[in-house]
């Protein structure tokens, strides 16, 4: 689950939109401005223009984080880093172009780079907090739980407890390391303190509830984020693991198929949960097959 506000997936993955229009007044030309003064930019062209000037290449490199926000918003990540280098090449200062980098690289599943893009960006500005949240995403998918931590607390003292991705980020961590009832708070906080209404949420909470042993709250959460967003591999998964544990075999391998046929559609972002769920559906599979031909004895004996 990453940040633009992820998962992320995910785990839940942030992409640059508050901070772009925070930064509009100290980076960006008035409308008026840029529409004067420089030219939109020419999406086939793979290098800057040779003539810009410096205050002209950090307008230009503005504009194409606006382009990469917006590819990554419809979902062309792969437009959306193409477009992010760009706007760094042009800008190295442009802290959102790293941040949205990261972002859309970690959707298409290249956790290596992505994690380059957020230290870039950390480098650039130490306060940025987005960086950090998102970071610490990726490094508790790569179960580097310690250093996700340390993120995370970078995160909070920047001010990051006033956003969605943050608690969600750190709930996906509490999991992710066994303290379930305080991702249980944090998924609680975002959907009755924040008053968001996310999937993502619903998915960890009820995956805490799942392992606190309240399986009827897990399973109304589950059910809910499914509802919300049938695409939600993760929230697939962790309801499979519940019927599982409650003895529906067919609905379990009915979710798996589900998660198993998304991930096969070149969903990236969830390949890492590939073999969990292969591995849970050959189990019940073989459990299955096993109980018809007991079944099947039975019936020959009667």
């Amino acid at each position: 689950t990453t940040t633009t506000s992820t998962s992320t997936s995910t785990s839940t993955v942030a992409s640059a939109s508050t901070t772009t229009a925070t930064n509009r007044s100290t980076v960006a030309p008035s409308e008026a401005e840029a529409a004067s003064t420089v030219a939109t930019p020419d999406a086939s062209s793979d290098t800057p223009p040779a003539s810009c000037t410096p205050s002209v290449r950090e307008k230009c490199g503005f504009l194409w984080s606006c382009r990469a926000f917006c590819a990554f918003q419809r979902g062309d990540y792969r437009a959306a880093v193409r477009a992010c280098r760009m706007a760094a090449e042009l800008n190295p200062s442009l802290v959102d172009a790293y941040v949205t980098c990261g972002a859309a690289l970690q959707r298409i599943g290249d956790l290596d780079e992505a994690l380059c893009w957020y230290d870039r960006a950390i480098c650039v500005n130490p306060r940025a907090e987005r960086a950090f949240v998102n970071r610490a995403a990726l490094r508790t998918l790569r179960n580097e739980l310690e250093a996700a931590r340390a993120d995370l607390e970078s995160a909070f003292q920047l001010g990051g407890g006033q956003s969605v991705s943050f608690w969600l980020n750190r709930a996906f961590y509490y999991n992710a390391s066994s303290m379930h009832e305080r991702a249980l708070n944090d998924c609680t906080h975002v959907l009755e303190v924040m008053r968001v209404a996310s999937p993502q949420a619903l998915t960890h909470r009820g995956y805490a509830r799942l392992c606190l042993e309240q399986f009827d709250e897990a399973a109304q959460d589950l059910d809910e984020a499914v509802r919300a967003k049938p695409d939600l591999v993760r929230a697939l998964y962790y309801r499979a693991l519940l019927s599982h544990r409650n003895g529906i075999t067919a609905a379990a391998l009915k979710d798996l198929t589900q998660a198993l046929r998304l991930i096969s559609e070149n969903d990236a972002a969830n390949a890492h949960l590939l073999q969990p769920c292969q591995q849970l559906f050959e189990q019940l599979s073989l459990e299955k097959k096993e109980d018809t031909q007991e079944q099947q004895q039975q019936q020959q004996q009667q």
